[in-house]
C-alpha cells in the first residue's frame, strides 16, 4: 500500500499516526497485513514490511524495514537504515527452471545456493526481531535472522547479524558490543517490570519520580492500580488498499 503524500490519521483530536509523502506499507504478495499500533510516525519515502508494530514507534526518512515479525514499543529507527538486508553470498539464477530469482521478487521466501557438493541447499528466510524501547541510529544495517533485545542501542552506520543482548550499546562492521546502558541489577529490574507494558498513567509516575531508580522499581511493582497499555491498532492491508481501525468490530478509516 502507496501513501504518496503526507496523511494524519485522526479519530475526533486524537492524532494516531502520521505518514509523510511517498511510503508503502505492506506489499500485495510479500506481506499482505501490517498491524502497527497507535500512536507512530512513519518519515517520508519509507518501506515498512513488518507484521506486528508497537506504539510510540518513529521511523527517520527513506529506511527500509523488511522481514521482520515484530518491532516492540517506544522503539526508534533512524534514517537511510536497512532492517531486513540479506547477507552478502551468490545467488542461483533459473532461466528456464522452477525457480527463477533475480533481486526482490516477492514471492521469494527462499534462500537458495550451492553446497560443498555442488548440489543446491534451499531454506526459508529468517525474520527479524526487534525488541521494546530500542534505539536505532541512521544507516544501520540489520541483516535476517538477527534479533535485538530490549533496551538496545545501536550505534550510526552499525551492522548487525545475530543477536544482540538486552540493553546493550553496539557499533561498527560486524556490529560489536562496547557497554550497557545500565548496571546488571538495573537491567534485571527493567526486564521484571516491563515498563511499556503500563498505561501512560503509571508511567506519568515512573517519570516524576526517577531520582533513586531502583527504589522507584520495587514502589512500581507494588503499584495496586496497574493499568495495562492497551493502545489502539491499525491493521494496513494491502491486498485490498484499506486501512482499518482494529476492535470487535474493524471500522475502515481509509481506502485507497
Amino acid at each position: 500500500m502507496q501513501i504518496t503524500r503526507k496523511h494524519s490519521f485522526r479519530i475526533n483530536d486524537m492524532n494516531l499516526i502520521t505518514v509523510l509523502n511517498e511510503c508503502i506499507i505492506g506489499h500485495k504478495r510479500r506481506m499482505k497485513k501490517v498491524c502497527l499500533e497507535v500512536p507512530a510516525f512513519l518519515g517520508d519515502g519509507c518501506v515498512i514490511e513488518a507484521r506486528n508494530v508497537g506504539a510510540y514507534f518513529s521511523v527517520g526518512n527513506n529506511s527500509i524495514i523488511k522481514r521482520t515479525a515484530k518491532i516492540g514499543r517506544y522503539t526508534t529507527i533512524g534514517a537511510f537504515c536497512n532492517i531486513g538486508a540479506t547477507s552478502v553470498e551468490h545467488n542461483i539464477y533459473f532461466s528456464n527452471s522452477v525457480v527463477f530469482q533475480k533481486g526482490e521478487l516477492p514471492w521469494c521466501a527462499l534462500k537458495i545456493k550451492m553446497d560443498e557438493n555442488n548440489k543446491i541447499e534451499t531454506k526459508l528466510r529468517e525474520d527479524i526481531e526487534i525488541g521494546n524501547d530500542v534505539w536505532i541510529g541512521d544507516n544501520v544495517i540489520v541483516l535476517e535472522g538477527s534479533l535485538i533485545g530490549d533496551g538496545c542501542i545501536i550505534l550510526p552506520g552499525t551492522v548487525v547479524k545475530g543477536n544482540v543482548e538486552p540493553y546493550s550499546i553496539v557499533e561498527g562492521n560486524p556490529a560489536k558490543v562496547i557497554g550497557k546502558r545500565f548496571d546488571e541489577e538495573i537491567i534485571r529490574k527493567m526486564q521484571e517490570i516491563k515498563w511499556w507494558e503500563y498505561s501512560e498513567k503509571n508511567l506519568n509516575f515512573i517519570q516524576k519520580n526517577t531520582d533513586n531508580i531502583l527504589q522507584i522499581f520495587d514502589e512500581i511493582l507494588n503499584i495496586k492500580d496497574k493499568q495495562k497499555f492497551t493502545p489502539v491498532r491499525l491493521e494496513f492491508n494491502s491486498a485490498v488498499n484499506e486501512i482499518t481501525l482494529c476492535g470487535k468490530e474493524n471500522l475502515l478509516l481509509y481506502k485507497i
